[in-house]
This record gives C-alpha cells, structure tokens and sequence, in this order.
C-alpha cells in the first residue's frame, strides 16, 4: 500500500466533483490525470481499480486517492452496481510518496 504526504501549508485546488451511480457490470474507463488527484468515496461497491501495476477493491465506507500522472482502470465488473462521489484537486507543493513494506 502507498501513502502520500501532502502539506496543507499552500492551496489546494478545487477541480471538479460529482456523484457517480451505475447499475449493474460497470467498470471504470481507462483515465491519465494530468496533474490532478483524484478521491473517490464509496458509497455502494466494490469498484475495482488498478493503478499501473496495483489493484485495489473499494467497498462502500472506503476512500481512494489517485494520484497525478498514473494510468488507471477499472480491472473488472462490479456486478452489483456502484455508486461513489468523486472529488479532483491540484496540490501546489510537492507531495512525498511513502511506500509501506508488507508484513507477513
């Protein structure tokens, strides 16, 4: 799992927003942001997104933030239907990407 370390000491952006509802085998389009994060906040799920090589299952009460300049899709169907708001914004500093090592 990543995080990401993001200051709020200078303005963060407001991109763009909205609800999101689709019934049945939905599945994400394939999406680049170009500078812009994004958070997805699951209402009715899963959803399921890849971001480059890593797959995440989102389940309703779950958040996922994508960030800038990483290709993303929807890796499989959501059979039940889906629905989610969505939130863009841009960062005005640098973000610091920390990777978590697994624990087995």
């Amino acid at each position: 799992m990543n995080f990401y370390s993001v200051t709020l000491e200078k303005t963060v952006l407001f991109y763009k927003g909205g609800e999101f509802t689709a019934h049945e085998n939905w599945k994400h389009k394939r999406m680049f942001h170009k500078g812009d994060y994004e958070i997805i906040l699951c209402v009715k799920g899963p959803i399921y997104i890849q971001l480059d090589q890593e797959q995440y299952v989102i389940n309703a009460g779950e958040v996922l933030l994508i960030p800038p300049f990483i290709n993303f899709f929807g890796y499989k169907n959501s059979t039940q239907g889906v629905e989610f708001y969505w939130l863009h914004f841009f960062q005005d500093s640098k973000n610091q990407k920390l990777i978590s090592k697994k624990v087995i």
